[in-house]
């Protein structure tokens, strides 16, 4: 019970704290060494560049995953105008039986007008040997800034 109390706390402060500092949060999901679930923010400087860190539980052998990065890189359309597809790069650590740390690279198709508040992710994760990795978010509390 103690575990579940715990696990509620860091989530909630990971959402709050997130809007303090006028963070983007999202619940994200997928396959990362194992099916996953977890919180996920942004800080962007830019509209095309973002700071990300995220927290993440697993079904795997190691249950939690810790990851740092940017999203950067924005692939231009056709016409000019910026697409909605970025590349994203970042640091990404397993912990449970065995801590494991190494590097992320990954595709992110991430709305620029955020009307849509899902993303989605597919990618590496390269630790010891690349690990693929799939993940789809929401964004709990969409980004006034860029409105």
């Amino acid at each position: 019970m103690k575990k579940a109390a715990v696990w509620v706390a860091v989530f909630m402060s990971f959402i709050f704290a997130g809007q303090a500092f006028c963070l983007e949060d999202a619940i994200i999901g997928g396959v990362r060494g194992g099916i996953s679930f977890g919180v996920k923010t942004e800080y962007h400087f830019v509209q095309s560049v973002a700071l990300r860190f995220g927290l993440e539980g697993t079904t795997g052998e190691n249950p939690l995953i810790l990851s740092a990065g940017a999203h950067f890189l924005n692939f231009p359309l056709k016409n000019g105008n910026p697409s909605p597809w970025f590349l994203g790069a970042g640091v990404v650590g397993y912990s449970g039986k065995s801590t494991q740390s190494g590097l992320s690279l990954s595709l992110i198709y991430d709305p620029l007008e955020k009307s849509d508040q899902y993303f989605g992710e597919i990618g590496f994760d390269f630790i010891n040997s690349p690990r693929i990795m799939a993940e789809i978010g929401y964004y709990v509390i969409p980004d006034a800034v860029w409105q």
